[in-house]
């Protein structure tokens, strides 16, 4: 419900239950004959094709529905209230849970990443922005639910199917996003859908990031073929090329691990070519010849972390700023729509990191960068039931900020506890 909740306003307003009149504004100026549009067309390729003479500098474009003033915050603060809520009860529960003999083996890549953060928020403090530290640290609140929600980590199975629905309620949403919703991107691409995900690469990943977890807590109920075929209606529905390649991934782990030890290799090679195919046909498959430039062209991720790194000094390329900058929290508040608030942050720098190496580059520099990376390769090394989610969290966090996906950041936190439980560095205390 959350989930759904968070994005509520942008669906709505694609569709023009909200902002009605925005809404037909949009459809008028970019479709052809806008008096005739209907279903389909309201997203096709001719609703992108606009009048001659209309002039793109001062045509309307929808970024109404990315608003998250007066109740569009109150549908936000949902997943927000849900971290509250889950770590209170977290906290209350770890009453029961003791440090285990391996506590500083079996979590010391989690006291690592921790440790920076607390750095990083310390450094931010002490420059005299509190503020800004709390708003750099909201990112990070998966660190606290992997730290308490010990309590959980035996329950994760129980939580796949209400994700499976969640699935399916977006694929529900998508449907109806597809026929009646406004364009969202220049034609050939403006059929994209996003659901309640607000941007269409986000709700093509969180996609694959769901279906690693339920592999990984209940790989039984992942091998629903009717699952699998609303994931990848839902990812074709989104254009997301990344999620295409990364629940293509997940098939090929799970394939994998499906065939005999001694054939394993042969399986392994033959999964590494179809995925390298499938790379190479992305452009065609996502009818975006150029999308290989969001990774290696002007201003894609890799230039954005080259960008960050020569922004600053030798110290602040190792160990970054501070945080607080860079998050989407700050960054919402810098533009926000009350003049008191934008006024407020108005000295936080605008800075939209489109991967989770990006987003650490700013305020915890190359070595936040490894410890994040660090921290995945340990929990796919100690926990191996967990592996599938571990593999494709860390290949989507090149490629989208994912500490602030929701809910995908808050399934990372469940699945951190799990594997603490598992190293032994937390045990239940005896009664």
């Amino acid at each position: 419900m959350a989930s759904l909740a968070n994005g509520a306003y942008g669906y709505l307003a694609r569709l023009g239950v909200l902002d009605r009149a925005q809404y037909q504004q949009i459809v008028d100026t970019y479709c052809l004959e806008p008096r005739s549009i209907t279903g389909p067309l309201a997203l096709s390729c001719r609703c992108m094709q606009i009048h001659q003479g209309v002039d793109y500098s001062v045509a309307p474009w929808p970024d109404y529905i990315y608003r998250t003033d007066g109740y569009r915050f109150a549908l936000k603060f949902a997943k927000d209230a849900l971290f509250a809520a889950l770590l209170a009860v977290s906290l209350f529960a770890l009453r029961q849970w003791r440090p285990g003999p391996q506590v500083i083996r079996g979590s010391w890549p989690l006291l690592l990443f921790g440790a920076l953060l607390a750095v990083g928020s310390a450094r931010t403090i002490f420059a005299g922005n509190p503020l800004f530290a709390v708003l750099g640290a909201r990112p990070f609140e998966f660190i606290a639910i992997a730290a308490t929600a010990a309590w959980l980590s035996s329950q994760l199975g129980s939580m796949s199917r209400p994700l499976a629905w969640l699935l399916y309620a977006q694929a529900a949403l998508v449907g109806l996003e597809m026929l009646f919703g406004i364009p969202m991107r220049s034609c050939p691409n403006s059929f994209r859908a996003a659901g309640t995900m607000v941007q269409p690469n986000s709700l093509g990943i969180m996609t694959a990031v769901l279906m690693a977890f339920v592999a990984s807590v209940r790989p039984r109920l992942a091998m629903n073929p009717w699952l699998w075929l609303v994931a990848i209606l839902v990812l074709v529905a989104s254009g997301s090329g990344a999620g295409m390649l990364l629940l293509f991934l997940l098939a090929c782990w799970l394939g994998v691990q499906r065939v005999p030890a001694t054939r394993r290799f042969v399986a392994t090679g033959v999964a590494f070519a179809l995925t390298a195919m499938l790379l190479l046909a992305l452009p065609t498959l996502t009818q975006r010849p150029q999308i290989f430039d969001t990774i290696f062209g002007v201003d894609g991720r890799i230039d954005k972390a080259l960008t960050v790194l020569r922004s600053g000094d030798a110290t602040t390329m190792f160990v970054g700023s501070g945080i607080g900058p860079g998050s989407n929290s700050s960054v919402n508040l810098a533009s926000a729509q009350s003049a008191p608030v934008r006024e407020a942050f108005s000295s936080v720098e605008v800075f939209y990191p489109d991967s989770t190496i990006t987003m650490l580059l700013r305020p915890l520099g190359i070595l936040g960068a490894l410890a994040w990376l660090l921290l995945l390769a340990w929990g796919f090394r100690r926990d191996r039931r967990a592996r599938p989610f571990y593999l494709i969290a860390a290949c989507a966090s090149l490629v989208i900020n994912l500490p602030e996906l929701f809910p995908a950041n808050l399934l990372l936190g469940l699945v951190l506890a799990h594997t603490l439980v598992r190293t032994g560095a937390l045990r239940r205390a005896r009664p």
